[in-house]
């Protein structure tokens, strides 16, 4: 099964979410995917492995636990 990319997440007009795992915090987080295609590139990946480790909560200083996609 081919990878989906940032471009193909683009072209169907899905959204990304990145969500705090901390039980305290849960924050949740629209992403900006035409930001990430600049920043890295269309041919990136956008499943969750390719993207959850770019991301940190700012106020819990951990990894994101999940990622949804809308």
């Amino acid at each position: 099964m081919p990878q989906k990319t940032l471009a193909d997440t683009l072209a169907a007009r899905e959204t990304l979410y990145v969500n705090c795992g901390h039980p305290m915090c849960c924050k949740s987080t629209k992403l900006d995917i035409a930001a990430l295609i600049e920043r890295l590139g269309p041919d990136h990946g956008s499943m969750h492995d390719d993207l959850v480790d770019l991301f940190g909560c700012s106020k819990w200083l951990t990894t994101p636990s999940s990622m949804t996609r809308t």
